[in-house]
């Protein structure tokens, strides 16, 4: 039932067109390139006419080299190139280091420290989806995993164009899947995680379902702890951030010799004691935090696991850099005893993994009671599935994803994590991420005499627990729309409802923000309507921020739309834009703070490109940094005066990245720092700028700009800015070395030295209008 009746009376009459078509005129609207087909005749197609004479093909191949979108402009991702395959369309663009995602599963703190942060966040997201309506394309579900963000918190939007487009029937959806299936099946090449991938895919997308299929032995131990492996992001292609399982016994016996697994396998290699003594110097330090444990699998141990499997040119720079086989664990035994860290996969599942690629290392020798890799691999999961790992298994999930890593059940198991204790501000790819609050349940048991599971309840076909019936009802007139004989053909929607999931889905990022472990249940692609449900639970929590309060109501109606034929729809992204208007708490001065951080991100995009064609050090690449600094001082002059504390800060990473990049440090200096630094005011502006500035103090090339640094007028402004007990303490025995000649200085910068000797102070500003700064 379509939950606006009267808009579905209204509308218009759909005209169907091929998928192919859809995808292309999508593509067009989002990044203006039309895709180029690959291994065709036709070659790659040119630009469109939108994109003008300043975006002509480079070297005759007709992908425009400079991206079609301003990044600044409309926060969207920009596209280098759209390729055409013969089953796919792939998009090339500039790879970020950072999504949304590792924003708030690994550095939560950036905005829960700092409310404003995530009110400009939201503002960005609008933003980007106001853009793309004005173009046409609905932005799909979007996830925090399709937002970029810099360490500036400079967003940049990458739609879900498939969400885009009707989905197909689900008779023709389980046709597909089971299709997969028979061809994985016909190939017979998968490993057996990828097997266990399969075996919980029913209940991958809700973390209290997956719970529940391996409390009741509906899933197995390996499967179930791949599972939380992948919903806390770690990734088999990443040895910094690997899956992890548990060592389940010391391999001295095919069954025997467990392992205590209500210990970490840290603390049990190192001892109380030490673990102890570990906690007590981090809380006496004063630039460490109080921790017992670094991580539950470190890179060096990884590829010493692997080193029989891994060229030796990756082995010397990740772990020795002189290559020594003799130093390496000889038998598997040895190598259990020897590390402090968890185990991998690889040894339950791999038999490849002892055999040595390298002629002058041997193989990983096998315990004895294994005759072949085969029969050791298949002993060592036996282990893990037994009943008693089974009945121990939920203590080390308690440890490893759950509530022993954080608050007082960390400190008395002695599991206190440093990435968990310390808040960075700095942005991070990984981390430890707790998945439960509370402690695990255990897994059921077969009663001895009969092997047979006890009686339970089966809360899978509980009204709340049941995934279909736990769906909201988000409106989708479009769903399973298509006619089962004309799968090619889809259409773009443009009713209104599919126009309502754009807002939804921006309040369920909103919230996820604020209150990521609301949603550690969910895994990446869990429905829209279950991300709302949780959303409405975060934002109804009383350690939500304040300035995220306002979106309560909103998310409450939009889970709750199905209930009612006459619900109210959303605000439009006009209204949410307004600061009179909107939910969130925006500035009257959040268009032009928006304006000065577009310029500083367009500036830095354009200072990227002159340096990659012409080198940095090339009169264009001065130009440009000179252009990136002057527009961006011009913009902060207005802003300075009415910006808050909490907004201020939005400000210091941008500045941050002036003051340390090379080509310009010094500009920013002089045009950017003292202002910002006044606002700021002396102790905070030592907090964040004392060390940039000393580190273009002790440069060892003196360059003609860096000339600057030493004049007069400028040391009075670090004294008045820093204040003078910080000046003197850190900048007196640089002036000392270059006043002595101690530097190398080069002869054009001795000249600029003689020339600023004869040269009033620049900014027209002198030492006697200086003692009265404030």
């Amino acid at each position: 039932m379509d939950v606006y009746p009267e808009e579905a009376e209204r509308r218009p009459p759909v005209a169907m067109v091929t998928a192919d078509a859809a995808l292309r005129e999508l593509l067009r609207r989002v990044f203006g390139l039309r895709p180029a087909p690959v291994g065709g005749n036709g070659g790659l197609h040119s630009p469109t006419a939108e994109q003008g004479d300043d975006q002509r093909p480079v070297g005759g191949g007709g992908v425009s080299r400079q991206p079609v979108i301003d990044v600044a402009a409309d926060g969207l991702q920009p596209a280098l190139a759209v390729l055409e395959l013969r089953r796919s369309f792939v998009v090339v663009s500039d790879r970020s280091e950072f999504t949304l995602r590792h924003l708030a599963d690994f550095s939560p703190g950036q905005l829960t420290d700092n409310s404003r942060k995530a009110v400009f966040v939201g503002y960005q997201l609008l933003r980007a989806l106001a853009e793309l309506r004005r173009r046409g394309v609905p932005a799909g579900d979007l996830r925090l995993s399709d937002v970029w963000v810099d360490s500036t918190l400079w967003l940049r939007v990458r739609p879900r164009l498939a969400g885009s487009l009707c989905s197909l029937p689900a008779a023709e959806r389980a046709a597909e899947q089971e299709g997969r299936v028979a061809e994985q099946a016909e190939r017979g090449t998968e490993r057996d995680w990828e097997r266990c991938d399969d075996e919980k895919m029913e209940y991958e997308e809700n973390l209290s379902l997956l719970t529940q299929a391996w409390s009741c032995r509906r899933l197995s131990n390996l499967g179930y702890l791949l599972a939380l492996n992948r919903l806390s992001g770690r990734r088999f292609e990443d040895p910094a951030y690997h899956p992890v399982v548990p060592w389940v016994s010391d391999l001295t016996g095919r069954r025997g010799g467990w392992r205590d697994l209500s210990r970490s396998k840290y603390r049990l290699n190192k001892g109380d004691e030490q673990l102890d003594l570990q906690y007590k110097a981090g809380a006496s330090a004063d630039d460490q935090v109080a921790h017992h444990i670094s991580d539950m699998l470190s890179e060096i141990t990884y590829y010493v696991y692997m080193a029989r499997r891994t060229p030796q040119s990756v082995l010397c720079k990740h772990v020795r850099a002189q290559w020594v086989p003799g130093e390496y664990p000889t038998s598997l035994v040895r190598l259990q005893a020897w590390t402090p860290d968890e185990c991998i996969p690889q040894f339950y599942t791999d038999p490849e993994i002892v055999k040595s690629i390298h002629p002058d290392m041997a193989d990983l020798e096998l315990p004895e009671w294994a005759d072949s890799p085969a029969s050791f691999i298949a002993g060592h999961r036996a282990a893990l599935e037994s009943d008693h790992v089974s009945a121990q298994l939920h203590h080390w999930i308690d440890l490893t994803f759950g509530y022993k890593l954080t608050g007082m059940a960390a400190v008395r198991a002695k599991n206190v994590c440093r990435h968990l204790a310390e808040s960075s501000d700095t942005l991070r790819r990984q981390g430890v991420l707790q998945l439960f609050a509370v402690p695990h349940p255990p897994r059921q048991m077969a009663l001895p005499l009969f092997s047979r599971l006890p009686p339970a309840e089966d809360e899978f076909n509980s009204p709340g627990c049941d995934p279909e019936a736990s769906r909201a009802a988000v409106p989708d007139s479009d769903r399973d729309s298509a006619d089962p004989e004309e799968a090619s053909f889809v259409h773009v929607p443009t009713s209104s409802a599919r126009r309502h999931r754009d807002i939804y889905a921006w309040l369920c990022l909103m919230a996820e923000l604020c209150s990521p472990a609301a949603f550690r249940s969910l895994s990446d692609s869990a429905p829209l309507e279950a991300r709302l449900q949780a959303a409405r639970q975060a934002l109804a929590s009383p350690a939500v921020p304040a300035c995220l309060s306002g979106l309560l109501p909103l998310v409450t109606a939009a889970a709750a739309a199905a209930a009612a034929a006459a619900a109210r729809p959303p605000p439009t992204v006009a209204a949410l834009l307004t600061p009179s208007l909107s939910p969130l708490p925006l500035p009257a001065h959040v268009e032009a703070l928006y304006a000065a951080l577009a310029e500083f991100g367009s500036c830095a995009e354009r200072q990227r490109e002159v340096e990659e064609e012409v080198g940095p050090t090339g009169a264009e690449a001065a130009a440009a940094a000179e252009l990136w600094v002057r527009r961006f001082s011009a913009r902060l002059g207005p802003l300075l005066s009415v910006l808050s504390d909490a907004e201020m800060q939005l400000l210091v990473p941008p500045v941050t990245r002036l003051l340390t990049a090379r080509a310009t440090s010094v500009l920013a200096a002089w045009h950017v720092f003292s202002v910002v630094a006044a606002r700021l005011g002396p102790a905070a502006a030592r907090e964040v700028f004392l060390q940039p500035l000393l580190r273009m103090y002790r440069r060892d090339a003196m360059t003609c700009k860096s000339m600057k640094l030493f004049h007069r007028s400028f040391l009075l402004h670090l004294a008045v800015r820093l204040g003078h007990d910080a000046f003197i303490a850190h900048f007196i025995a640089p002036l000392i070395e270059a006043a002595g000649g101690d530097r190398d200085l080069t002869a054009p910068a001795l000249e600029a030295n003689n020339v600023a000797r004869r040269t009033p102070a620049p900014l027209g500003l002198t030492s006697r209008a200086l003692v009265g700064l404030p």
